[in-house]
């Protein structure tokens, strides 16, 4: 009411003004009088709406301070809501906060439970599944669990221990003292090689390594016990077994060394000592070349140690020194001690003194020499001696009768004294091939391309005697090691000796295999000619024995003295009427650019 007052006022002097502006002329006075009047009554009405007015702005002044205590009360209001406001938004947050710190808490604890779950699936599998015999037993001894190996030890499921008391199945009061004392004292207990014998299995008496571990409470007081088994009677029974076998070592007769690689000593057992007179502690830690008599160099010792890797073995004959300096000669069998990877950490040898046994040897040697000497002289003058003689009387016919006799019958004489002399030469040339091969010049053969050039040689004449000759070739059987000269010429022994058993005999067959076996090459010569009696075998290799019309009976005997300077050896087996079966074995040429020295020197088949 005030305010539009006011502005009343404001319109009233603002049109007086433009009167004024326009200059109105002047009323007239009953005019002017009207106008007073109505003026007066204007200002009358005026004041009264003035005091009205007042009356309003006081009423407004109560109103404004009613609306100021209302509006300071809505602020307050407002204030408090806002306020309210903002503590609801900070419970909110909080309650955010607490509901997502509740979730991680939930996580964390989903995910601790699944690692507590593995972890105790993995200890579970791992209590199963480990090979130590492990069971729990309560304060009294009771079974809570045991594992699938001390069960499968007495025969049974683990489900058929728990809730039985130890002492019921094993009755041992030793035990009992053990478990009561670890329960009483909290200490744990360990045995070994503990012998124990069961009731259940039937196993008998068996060892093992045991413990046993108190199990506490947070307070420290033992509520149950761990024990733990491990059965050591396969190493208990190999200890016994190697101290058996120590003991046997050490009582050998033969020598026996270990050493490195290297060749350093690192035992040697009491016949060492007797042999050498070095004892124990003086060889131990020593290289084995302090025995060395001067006979084999360093590369006879690097073939030696080639022929082991390539065969497994080397055996052979060495000359050694004793302590005192005298030489000795031993029979040596060296083999190598391997570590899992299949590497060579170590030798073994077994070494026997056969000295005396050399000097026995050679002894029986020159006597069975001059026994052999009378009889191969023997033989030499009968073999010579007969041709001699049929030429002799065959000179003197003709000379008493020469004027008598027809040409025709002269040549006749003739020709069987040179038959006879044809005789003689040809033992003049076995003889001579006897000694041929004193020295053999020993080499690396290839067996295939050997056996095509012999072939190729004899094929032709076997064909036109209609004997049918196979070879079969091992593919591991590709050198030897032999002097080919020696080679062929005992392979025409074999062919010849066996063509001659062939005659006469239907579908004659000669068959040929070669292999590779026990480190040697062996070459098998078969045919289905008509055998031997054991009587005849028996006199295979005797000098100047022969069944045979125009033999000599020395052909094994050279073939025998070759092979023995190839340090090869031959077999013979027969059967009358059904054939013959010769093998020879001579030196694998594998890898013998490496080991030629050590097997040509000490190699023995």
């Amino acid at each position: 009411m005030f305010i539009k007052l006011v502005l009343y006022f404001e319109a009233r002097m603002r049109t007086n003004e433009r009167a004024r502006a326009r200059k109105i002329p002047p009323t007239a006075p009953a005019a002017r009088k009207r106008n007073h009047h109505r003026l007066l009554q204007e200002l009358s009405d005026l004041r009264l709406q003035l005091k009205n007015s007042e009356v309003t702005i006081r009423n407004v002044k109560d109103e404004a301070v009613a609306l100021r205590r209302k509006q300071a009360a809505l602020l307050r209001r407002n204030i408090e809501l806002e306020m309210a406001q903002q503590e609801l938004e900070a419970q909110k947050r909080e309650q955010e906060t607490l509901k997502q710190s509740h979730e991680d808490l939930e996580r964390k604890v989903r995910e601790r439970t699944e690692q507590l779950s593995k972890a105790y699936e993995l200890l579970r599998r791992i209590f199963a599944s480990i090979h130590v015999h492990i069971a729990y037993l309560d304060r009294d001894f009771n079974y809570i669990s045991v594992n699938r190996a001390y069960a499968e030890a007495d025969g049974q499921v683990p489900e058929h221990f728990v809730g039985k008391n130890y002492f019921d199945l094993h009755c041992d009061d030793e035990i009992r003292a053990v478990f009561e004392q670890v329960v009483r004292t909290g200490e744990p207990w360990t045995m070994y090689e503990k012998p124990f014998r069961s009731r259940a299995n039937g196993r008998g008496e068996t060892y093992w390594d045991r413990s046993l571990q108190p199990v506490k409470d947070l307070d420290g007081s033992v509520s149950g016990v761990l024990l733990s088994s491990i059965n050591v009677t396969g190493r208990k029974r190999a200890e016994e077994k190697n101290i058996r076998l120590a003991a046997a070592v050490e009582s050998a007769a033969d020598a026996v060394v270990i050493s490195t690689e290297r060749g350093i000593i690192t035992y040697v057992n009491q016949a060492f000592e007797k042999i050498t007179g070095y004892r124990k502690q003086e060889a131990v830690g020593r290289d084995q070349h302090m025995l060395d008599g001067g006979k084999h160099d360093e590369a006879f010792f690097r073939g030696l140690r080639e022929t082991i890797r390539r065969n497994g073995f080397w055996k052979g004959r060495l000359l050694n020194k004793k302590k005192d300096g005298t030489l000795y000669n031993e029979d040596c069998t060296y083999s190598p001690i391997k570590n899992q990877e299949g590497e060579i950490i170590s030798y073994v040898s077994i070494k026997r003194d056969v000295t005396e046994k050399l000097w026995l040897e050679s002894i029986a040697q020159s006597v069975e020499t001059m026994n052999n000497i009378g009889y191969i002289f023997a033989g030499v003058r009968h073999e010579i001696g007969n041709p001699v003689n049929a030429v002799t009387m065959i000179l003197e016919v003709l000379k008493s009768k020469l004027a008598h006799l027809e040409p025709k019958a002269i040549e006749g004489y003739l020709d069987r004294a040179l038959n006879e002399i044809s005789r003689v030469a040809y033992l003049l040339r076995t003889l001579k091939a006897y000694n041929m091969y004193e020295r053999p010049d020993l080499q690396r053969v290839a067996i295939g391309k050997f056996m095509e050039q012999f072939l190729s040689v004899v094929r032709e004449d076997f064909r036109a005697r209609r004997i049918l000759i196979t070879v079969a070739l091992a593919p591991d059987a590709q050198f030897c090691y032999a002097d080919p000269r020696a080679l062929q010429q005992i392979l025409l022994n074999f062919l010849a000796n066996a063509s001659d058993a062939l005659q006469d005999r239907k579908d004659p067959s000669i068959n040929i295999r070669v292999f590779k076996r026990g480190g040697m090459i062996r070459i098998e010569v078969e045919d289905n000619g008509c055998g031997m009696t054991e009587e005849e075998q028996k006199t295979l290799f005797k000098p100047f024995y022969t069944t045979k019309p125009k033999g000599t009976g020395l052909g094994l005997v050279i073939v025998k003295k070759m092979l023995t300077m190839m340090k090869g050896a031959i077999e013979i087996s027969s059967t009358k009427d059904k054939g013959t079966v010769v093998n020879m074995a001579i030196l694998d040429g594998t890898g013998r650019e490496a080991g030629q020295a050590a097997g040509q020197r000490g190699h023995s088949a």
